[in-house]
């Protein structure tokens, strides 16, 4: 049965979340099996197949910039592996929402034929939301390799963390919902992004407490997920054994299958309290 809608509060936004990824668990898990596939390859990879490129960069400068450069790989390959899941995942919860019954495959096969153009606008976003960390990272190389080799790399932290990471937070509040508008009103890329900075505004605080949400419980999935290998190596040594890593890469994706789909419908409920407050209605 179709939900009635109204103006919705932080409290029933989440609400509602939970008991649409509850009531459709396996739907939404199996859809972010893409995504987790992707991410634990990615992790993987760095994780077996990148120390001979680390150990170039063991000075504390240029560590610093390989470790800002790898975090930063990380957020673009997860964007990009979230793209399809996220667009399945969308058109799940609002058909779901409007009473109807949906299958993974049938989401997939709905999103499909516009998959390029999420993958563009994946890739479009992520960049519109973190090139304030990237213009900062090169500007750190940059510093590193010509002006003062091996200078200390405390104050560009600071900048980091005072302006870039709280500049980059801010930009993903504005275009949170481009994918969302993408695969619900069909629109293109820069009519996705701005739709998306113009149904936020007002909402921004919203998204930011989803955002928060999933990564606080994604932190205290990490720790519980770490208790045993702590207490398998109580005296942590500088590499684990290869079973700790491999267990490490698993509950990679146990987590990215778990919280991804509260991400994905939280968002759509937002999209749809946006609605009503913007547009007056919530279906086109």
């Amino acid at each position: 049965m179709e939900q009635e809608w109204h103006p919705l509060t932080a409290g029933e936004v989440l609400e509602r979340t939970f008991q649409i990824y509850r009531a459709q668990f396996r739907l939404f898990a199996s859809c972010a099996v893409v995504a987790a596939v992707v991410c634990t390859a990615e992790a993987a990879w760095r994780e077996f197949g990148t120390h001979r490129w680390s150990a170039e960069f063991s000075a504390p400068g240029p560590a610093a910039v390989w470790q800002g450069a790898c975090s930063l790989l990380d957020v673009y390959v997860a964007l990009l592996a979230y793209a399809l899941p996220l667009a399945a995942m969308t058109f799940a919860t609002a058909a779901l929402l409007r009473g109807k019954h949906i299958g993974m495959a049938t989401s997939y096969l709905q999103v499909w034929p516009r998959a390029f153009c999420y993958l563009r606008l994946s890739a479009v976003a992520a960049l519109g939301m973190t090139w304030p960390l990237l213009a900062l990272l090169v500007a750190f190389a940059a510093w590193q390799a010509w002006a003062m080799p091996g200078a200390v790399s405390w104050p560009w932290l600071l900048l980091e963390y005072l302006i870039a990471i709280p500049a980059c937070i801010w930009l993903l509040c504005r275009y949170a919902l481009c994918m969302t508008v993408c695969v619900v009103e069909k629109q293109g890329i820069a009519a996705s992004m701005r739709r998306s900075v113009r149904l936020s505004e007002g909402l921004r605080l919203k998204i930011f407490l989803l955002v928060l949400l999933v990564y606080v419980l994604s932190m205290v999935f990490r720790f519980a997920a770490s208790v045993p290998v702590l207490e398998a190596f109580p005296h942590l040594p500088g590499h684990l054994p290869l079973a700790a890593r491999v267990y490490e890469l698993v509950t990679g994706f146990v987590l990215t299958l778990l919280s991804v789909p509260i991400y994905g419908i939280g968002l759509m409920m937002i999209y749809m309290d946006a609605r009503i407050r913007k547009d007056g209605s919530v279906w086109q």
